[in-house]
């Protein structure tokens, strides 16, 4: 067991800047408005990958004020807080990382990001119910596709995606998520 997990080690971490560097590069520039008045995203594939949300705090926004609401004021219950290490903000009017996941329903996922009811036990951002939130900033979204729903081997795209989280996560340092 011991030569599978070195050889499994040694694979990734040989294919893993490639994969990083695509993924990332797509996740900024390819990104997608949401429609928070009717409740829509842009279509996108119901398969296993990677998402990203962006934020942009608008002109006049005070930065610790934000901050201090998001942590406070517009605290949801099953949904993610404010990393205060990651928390580091230079202009409004600018893009930055918000929160990274996976998923093996990309286009399922988003939309709960979005528009899921506020009292779902679902761990979740749950946008539209921050409306305060939503007059000071602007959010959307990208994502990297993993694999297509029709792979059988799960467990080998769990892996990926887990490990590819996680790099992301370490290069972007979005505000919000724990992992």
């Amino acid at each position: 067991m011991d030569e599978l997990i070195i050889k499994l080690q040694k694979a990734w971490t040989d294919i893993e800047p490639r994969i990083v560097e695509e993924a990332v590069t797509k996740l900024k520039n390819e990104v997608n408005a949401i429609d928070f008045t009717q409740e829509k995203i842009p279509e996108t594939p119901n398969t296993y990958g990677i998402y990203l949300f962006q934020i942009c705090l608008n002109h006049g926004t005070d930065i610790s004020e934000f901050k201090n609401d998001f942590e406070q004021n517009w605290k949801i219950d099953k949904s993610p807080q404010i990393i205060v290490s990651r928390f580091k903000i230079t202009e409004t009017g600018t893009w930055y990382p918000l929160y990274i996941g996976k998923a093996e329903k990309l286009s399922n996922r988003i939309y709960e990001h979005c528009f899921q009811d506020k009292n779902k036990p679902t761990y979740g951002l749950k946008l539209k119910h921050r409306t305060e939130l939503l007059d000071k900033v602007k959010i959307r979204y990208s994502y990297y596709k993993v694999a297509d729903k029709e792979n059988p081997n799960k467990k080998a795209i769990q892996f990926v995606m887990t490990n590819l989280e996680s790099a992301i996560r370490d290069k972007l340092n979005p505000w919000i998520g724990k992992q």
